[in-house]
């Protein structure tokens, strides 16, 4: 594992994004400016992995459970990636294929971040039972990235597989396969990558770097980078989240390395999510170092992904620990609601994800308004009142909550008159 520098290019990519070592001052100024959560101190020397070998097509996932996985360790801040695509194989005369090339990037990193490591398989192999013209395959069984079919009949070679790095999985940094020889040579796999545009080349990590070996499976070796200097805390250990009737219950363990400050509080963040993305309901809650859980109400409808950091007594946050879980649901009715009708606009377009344009009073001025969905109780977002306890706000109705019947929008806050629950309702049918 080395030891910073880091690049200075001008640009700090936020997570995952690739980016690359060329003149380096100091790596916490940059990833500060990023605001990227960064592990502190020097994880233990460790050799890199080196990855390679034919593979099928068995399986769909790209985290098959065959794959090597490099974990990020406390006090890593980058890793250095040098990546080599599988070979194309050569054509029915002999002709052979010009290699792959070596692609040499830095990205950035942080404890507990998790890259599978797919390598691409060569092109078509007589040693292994494959046929010449024969196409690689990647590793991690996902078909975009194998190699193309030579033509047969003009004794083309086989294209190689892409070797791929995958994180959350999706793909990270991509080096191509290489191009089957002779005329009709199958193309090498796909070289799609959502952070190729990040990577800038320079003589310590170019990008199209030294060819890889001809008729070699491709290879993946991940290098740690060593943080210059202890930024923070490490990552909360043991991270649970216990569901309960709109509620989470989030507990955890100290970090095993605490940096060079000791722990002052730990923050829980839990933020609502959709299959297409994150809901606008953010829950958080702050405790102490010697606390070890928190309770944050929640609705009971959504998926909730949890992060928890702890924070040490010169302010910095360290690395985050993510879990997620769903509160326990409960069919809730819609309640009564507390004089007129809610002044609710668009709800005949919401099950066609238009916005619904909401307004009301009576609230407690200067306070929080929640707004909810039923039957389920699920509360969507929260608005504040102003200081006549008047609100005005829009929201989108997700699509999937929208079953075909009665629902009902509802404003729940707190009565300007004596602070009861006062309950603003619009019934409409999908």
């Amino acid at each position: 594992m080395r030891t910073g520098p880091f690049p200075d290019d001008g640009r700090m990519p936020g997570e995952g994004d690739v980016r690359s070592s060329r003149g380096v001052r100091r790596a916490a100024a940059l990833l500060a400016a990023a605001g990227i959560a960064v592990a502190a101190g020097c994880a233990e020397e460790k050799a890199p992995e080196a990855v390679g070998g034919p593979s099928d097509r068995a399986g769909t996932s790209v985290e098959r459970a065959d794959l090597p996985v490099h974990v990020v360790a406390y006090g890593v801040c980058a890793i250095d990636w040098t990546i080599v695509g599988g070979a194309g194989a050569a054509s029915a005369d002999g002709t052979q294929p010009d290699p792959p090339p070596e692609v040499r990037v830095t990205t950035s990193a942080v404890e507990g971040d998790e890259f599978v490591l797919a390598a691409g398989g060569s092109g078509g192999d007589p040693d292994d039972g494959r046929e010449q013209w024969q196409g690689g395959f990647n590793a991690g069984g996902q078909g975009a990235y194998d190699g193309a079919d030579g033509d047969r009949e003009q004794g083309g070679g086989g294209g190689g597989a892409a070797s791929v790095v995958l994180k959350d999985r999706n793909p990270f940094v991509v080096a191509p396969g290489g191009t089957g020889a002779g005329a009709g040579g199958g193309a090498g796999g796909s070289t799609a990558s959502y952070f190729w545009s990040a990577v800038v080349p320079n003589p310590d990590r170019d990008y199209a770097g030294p060819a890889g070996s001809v008729h070699a499976a491709g290879t993946i070796t991940p290098e740690d980078v060593a943080c210059p200097e202890p930024l923070g805390p490490g990552l909360p250990q043991d991270v649970a989240v216990t569901p309960g009737v709109g509620t989470l219950t989030v507990s955890w363990a100290p970090p095993a390395n605490t940096g060079p400050n000791p722990i002052a509080s730990y923050e829980v963040h839990a933020v609502a999510r959709l299959e297409n993305g994150p809901v606008d309901d953010e829950r958080t809650c702050t405790v102490d170092a010697s606390g070890d859980r928190c309770v944050l109400e929640v609705g009971s409808t959504f998926d909730y992904q949890v992060d928890v950091s702890a924070v040490d007594t010169a302010g910095t946050r360290g690395a985050i620990a993510t879990a997620r879980s769903r509160a326990l649901h409960v069919d809730y009715s819609a309640p009564t609601p507390d004089g007129d009708p809610l002044d609710a606009r668009g709800l005949d377009d919401a099950a066609s994800g238009g916005p619904v344009d909401v307004t009301a009073s009576g609230f407690r001025p200067d306070s929080p308004v929640r707004v909810l969905l039923f039957p389920g109780n699920a509360e969507l977002t929260q608005f504040g009142s102003d200081a006549n306890g008047e609100v005005a706000g829009s929201v989108r109705l997700p699509a999937d909550l929208l079953t075909p019947g009665e629902h009902s929008l509802v404003l729940r806050g707190f009565d300007r008159s004596d602070g009861s629950d006062r309950y603003l309702r619009a019934d409409f049918t999908v």
